[in-house]
């Protein structure tokens, strides 16, 4: 059984604070190496992948997406740079909403770096998101099981971890708890609206959705979700869980979290952080 350090935790804790937060610096003194790579251009864009190679050469990587509310945040290292000792752990930049990164533009963004790094000799991917980035890593992991017209098919995904993710855009707003939440997700204006490139009430969202593309064959998730979410509502997270619960009883976790929010120290449990990390090795083969 993996047991989470007290570093770890720190940089987990820090790392879940809120909805646009950057992520501290955490490192463990000789224990990776950092690389910086442009993977691809687009005019004069660069985007990045920044690659915390660990002690051990494997063929496995962690494909890590920050959350940003869809702006393409690339500053920060990733919450599992904690563990870069047991895996690679490759974070992949996107265009932002205002960046060309509108909806599925960001998407495809995010499957090129993985087809990079398949290309570049990673075999096996398991792949972690928060908030948005946990949107794109639920795309990346139902994707990867099955063709579909919004993008290339990635390459196969082993797992995902995703905390928070907003799964479906049309309905967060009446799931919200009005007594807590601070955005609104449906006015032109919002995080998701500006995504799309319209508001979600006024055209279909479903082809935007993790949920419309899950098959029995979509690799194992973890959710993990705090039930006073004021940004991402808990709900959200609870219908991906059953929609994939429905597809395959028994392959997939989740984890609800009562009282927790948008991040912060109750997503830093001993317990829950060591089965994320338990969930990695085991289906990487670590």
């Amino acid at each position: 059984m993996f047991r989470a350090t007290k570093e770890v935790l720190n940089v987990v804790y820090f790392s879940w604070l809120g909805y646009m937060s950057p992520v501290p610096v955490f490192k463990k003194p000789g224990s990776y190496t950092k690389e910086e790579i442009v993977v691809r251009r687009i005019g004069t864009r660069e985007l990045r992948i920044r690659l915390y190679y660990g002690k051990k050469k494997r063929d496995a990587v962690i494909v890590a997406i920050h959350g940003s509310g869809f702006t393409g945040r690339f500053e920060g290292d990733p919450p599992v740079l904690g563990f870069v000792d047991d895996v690679t752990i490759a974070l992949v930049e996107h265009r932002g909403s205002s960046d060309g990164g509108t909806f599925p533009d960001a998407l495809h963004d995010v499957v090129e770096a993985v087809r990079y790094l398949e290309d570049n000799g990673f075999k096996k991917f398991g792949v972690y998101g928060d908030s948005s980035g946990g949107w794109f890593a639920s795309m990346l992991g139902v994707l990867s099981a099955r063709d579909n017209d919004i993008s290339t098919t990635p390459p196969p995904i082993s797992c995902v971890v995703a905390l928070f993710p907003p799964v479906k855009f049309d309905v967060m707003d009446e799931q919200s708890d009005p007594k807590f939440q601070v955005a609104m997700h449906a006015p032109k204006g919002s995080f998701e609206s500006k995504f799309m490139g319209f508001s979600v009430a006024e055209k279909p969202v479903d082809h935007a959705s993790p949920l419309t593309y899950v098959t029995p064959d979509t690799p194992p998730f973890f959710v993990v979700a705090g039930t006073k979410d004021p940004c991402v509502p808990c709900a959200q997270s609870k219908m991906l869980f059953d929609t994939l619960e429905k597809a395959a009883p028994g392959k997939h976790h989740y984890t609800e979290i009562p009282g927790a929010g948008h991040g912060g120290p109750k997503f830093a449990q001993p317990d829950l952080v060591s089965s994320i990390f338990d969930f990695y090795k085991l289906h990487l083969d670590l």
